[in-house]
């Protein structure tokens, strides 16, 4: 497993570089559906084979997954 680094993101286009920044997760400014949107047209955005390779490649199926409970992804909280 590679060193991880921690330090901000840089964004590089059109030769100008832009650091990102740390959004709190207690308070996102973004919506969900957005997010959800990005992944599933994304799918490589997620380093899963960072974490397992024999699962590298993701195909998504489904932004929210519902099942006999509800949705896969929400809170019961």
């Amino acid at each position: 497993m590679r060193a991880r680094q921690f330090v901000s993101p840089v964004l590089v286009r059109n030769g100008t570089a832009t650091v990102l920044r740390h959004i709190p997760l207690d308070r996102p400014t973004f919506r969900e559906a957005n997010l959800q949107s990005l992944l599933f047209e994304h799918p490589e955005m997620i380093p899963v084979g960072e974490i397992e390779p024999i699962f590298d490649g993701l195909l998504p199926l489904a932004r929210e997954l519902r099942v006999g409970s509800g949705f896969i992804d929400r809170s019961q909280g």
